[in-house]
């Protein structure tokens, strides 16, 4: 596995922000390095002269995602922040009044759709400058992505475009802690869970992938009602309703899944799902 990536030194920040546990505030000692990722030109610069990092391969539960939290997503960004030496912060509420900051690396390609750097975060690289890098396994295995993924801290979460070597590490990493009901795997009711309302999927309900939740905590805030009718919903907006990759074959997300007396189940293993990008 030779990916090719870039690397870029800088330090990682959380004064005055809110993190979770798959992204971060970055500040590169290059900024204008960063115009080697794809679409740079969609970066998105805080006044501070740092970018949001979203961590590839990574779906951590949702700390404040349209007003709504999932268990377990405040102590995925505390296993975060360790991770990367920024353990000690003091919070208020979900933002981080004061902190120091630590020296680190990220390596990305491309920059999403919402200015966001997607790419792997590390506290320490064995090299001395920017450019571009082989994401070989043991580069990969070194992440912070892959440690969150190897603690059950996060859910794996890959898109058709990330390389197939790529995923397939951050998968076996994945399956690993699943098998061994770590972190998130050890209550994950994504396959079948009630779907009454925000709290039966919030802090105190059931744990289900991030990804999902996300579209249950939006179908609450436009429609809401129940499962049944949270299936129309998706079926009704494309922009809802992602499209996966199942084999060689493409189907939406609510083709997996069905509903019946307040309950939606999943009818494949949610596991290794591929979503393609928008």
């Amino acid at each position: 596995m030779s990916a090719r990536y870039y690397a870029f030194a800088g330090t990682f920040t959380t004064a005055g922000t809110s993190p979770d546990g798959d992204t971060i505030r970055f500040r590169p000692d290059h900024r204008r390095n960063l115009a080697a990722l794809a679409g740079s030109d969609r970066l998105q610069w805080s006044k501070q002269r740092t970018v949001q990092v979203r961590l590839e391969g990574v779906d951590a539960p949702e700390l404040h995602y349209e007003g709504a939290r999932q268990r377990r997503s405040a102590a995925a960004r505390t296993r975060l922040l360790q991770l990367l030496g920024l353990s000690r912060v003091e919070l208020y509420a979900d933002w981080v009044q004061s902190t120091g900051e630590q020296r680190g690396w990220i390596v990305s390609r491309s920059v999403d759709v919402r200015g966001r750097v997607i790419g792997f975060a590390y506290r320490t690289l064995d090299r001395a400058e920017d450019g571009p890098i082989g994401l070989d396994v043991a580069t990969l295995g070194h992440s912070a992505n892959a440690a969150m993924l190897a603690c059950g801290a996060a859910y794996p979460l890959a898109y058709a475009s990330l390389e197939a070597d790529v995923r397939r590490q951050l998968f076996a990493i994945a399956g690993a802690a699943r098998d061994a009901r770590r972190g998130v795997w050890s209550g994950d009711a994504t396959r079948r869970f009630a779907l009454r309302g925000p709290g039966s999927i919030g802090a105190r309900g059931a744990l289900v992938f991030p990804k999902l939740f996300r579209r249950c905590v939006s179908f609450f805030g436009e429609a809401g009602g129940g499962a049944r009718d949270f299936l129309a919903w998706l079926r009704a907006g494309p922009e809802h309703d992602d499209l996966v990759e199942i084999g060689r074959r493409r189907v939406r997300l609510s083709d997996l899944l069905s509903a019946r007396r307040g309950m939606v189940r999943v009818g494949v293993d949610p596991f290794g799902l591929l979503f393609v990008p928008r």
